[in-house]
């Protein structure tokens, strides 16, 4: 865990070592030989990474749809490569699910067969507003879809409340059981500012606790004395 820029001076302050590999900022290169290299460095880290894909069923363009999708099975066997025990991944914000439940059904049964042959738990994450972003979606993905474990970025839930009113309670009551994985930040609702904890009005005190599954809290502050704060905060609320 740890804040998205400085990160680097995370490592001073903590002993232990949760960090998550945003591709789409890492530059962290495809080649394995240089992978493989990296792997001795990362040793002492718990990984997890974050998909860099965009638009897995939505775009106008099938061949786009399926490198998207290829380019999801990809990062499983990265993760595999450097010891990633997780990938998060979004599914688009314009999307209808009922549209492509078939197609997403088989894509998803070939996705789940490569992340237990890579021992990678993939892991679908909540948007900040449109498609994914209320409860009905997720439970239709999970009954229709694939049964798969959550991560709940609590920044994004107080985000979508203030587009759409939901019942968070609702929210977390039917998909607690799913969701193993947190992006911790926090916000006002009028945007996805990821402040510290303690500055927005998301109620982290009644709902974090709930989280019974949970292994893996990340916290995506946009800056180190963010990051500092919001630790502090979830080392109290043990």
């Amino acid at each position: 865990m740890g804040p998205r820029t400085y990160w680097s001076e995370w490592f001073k302050e903590r002993k232990h070592f949760v960090l998550e590999i945003a591709l789409g900022k890492s530059y962290l290169s495809y080649e394995p030989e240089r992978l493989k290299k990296l792997v001795e460095s990362l040793k002492d880290f718990d990984l997890s990474m974050h998909s860099m894909t965009t638009c897995l069923f939505s775009n106008s363009n099938n061949i786009i749809n399926e490198a998207q999708q290829k380019m999801l099975i990809a990062e499983m066997k990265i993760a595999n490569l450097i010891g990633a025990k997780e990938l998060i991944f979004h599914m688009p914000v314009d999307i209808e699910i009922q549209k492509i439940e078939n197609y997403a059904k088989k894509f998803f049964k070939t996705a789940n067969h490569f992340s237990n042959n890579f021992n990678v738990n993939l892991i679908l994450e909540n948007n900040s507003k449109g498609s994914f972003s209320k409860e009905e979606d997720f439970t239709y993905f999970l009954e229709k879809i694939a049964d798969i474990n959550l991560c709940l970025d609590i920044g994004h839930l107080n985000r979508a409340n203030y587009l759409y009113k939901i019942d968070i309670n609702n929210f977390v009551k039917k998909l607690n059981n799913k969701i193993v994985h947190t992006h911790i930040h926090n916000n006002y609702g009028k945007s996805d500012s990821h402040n510290s904890l303690e500055n927005g009005n998301f109620n982290y005190q009644k709902y974090l606790p709930l989280l019974k599954n949970v292994k893996k809290h990340i916290i995506e502050t946009d800056n180190y004395k963010d990051a500092i704060t919001t630790i502090k905060i979830l080392d109290f609320l043990k």
